[in-house]
């Protein structure tokens, strides 16, 4: 098959690309009508829409936290509207001196209409530069794997400092990897 391309006017250099009818090949359609490639899986309703790949897979975000922040607690995900975080890994990094003062500085969210506490990272693996993962030394994770499961829907993840005191580093980095689940 040909790519085709339309021609510009004259006074500009943008080029329209416009794809030829393909064929439903192992579920993927190309609609032409918006420009897209659908999948539609066989047997699929005449309603079925398929999930944005926004939604579909791994999402990585990384946060630079102010102290400040951290003691007022911050979210670091917002809650996204139909969908259910499920957090896959996450990392913490103390910037600019080590985290001291607090006791511990918790990745919070929502099960079952509860505030529940993912991650509870004590500030002795808090130092300066050093990547904090959910498997570290003086980490505690929510019990029998329950800080991966999905959080409940429309809910945000959210960083705060127990006692609300953290000092002398300036920031802490979350480097958060998640996926949304259809609620």
């Amino acid at each position: 098959m040909a790519v085709r391309y339309l021609e510009a006017p004259a006074d500009t250099t943008a080029r329209a690309l416009v794809a030829p009818p393909l064929p439903n090949v192992a579920g993927l359609v190309y609609n032409q009508a918006t420009s897209q490639l659908e999948v539609n899986p066989p047997g699929a309703t005449a309603g079925w829409k398929p999930v944005p790949d926004a939604y579909s897979s791994v999402q990585t975000i990384r946060t630079r936290v102010t102290i400040a922040q951290a003691n007022a607690g911050v979210d670091i995900l917002a809650a996204k509207t139909g969908y259910k975080i499920r957090v896959v890994d996450w990392t913490m990094i103390a910037i600019g001196g080590n985290a001291a003062t607090a006791t511990s500085v918790r990745l919070r969210a929502t099960q079952s209409a509860s505030t529940v506490s993912l991650a509870v990272v004590l500030i002795a693996a808090l130092t300066r530069s050093t990547a904090v993962k959910p498997n570290s030394a003086n980490v505690t994770n929510l019990a029998d794997g329950a800080a991966f499961v999905a959080n409940d829907a429309a809910t945000a993840i959210r960083l705060d400092v127990d006692n609300n005191n953290l000092a002398t580093a300036t920031h802490v980095d979350v480097i958060l990897q998640y996926a949304l689940e259809a609620a």
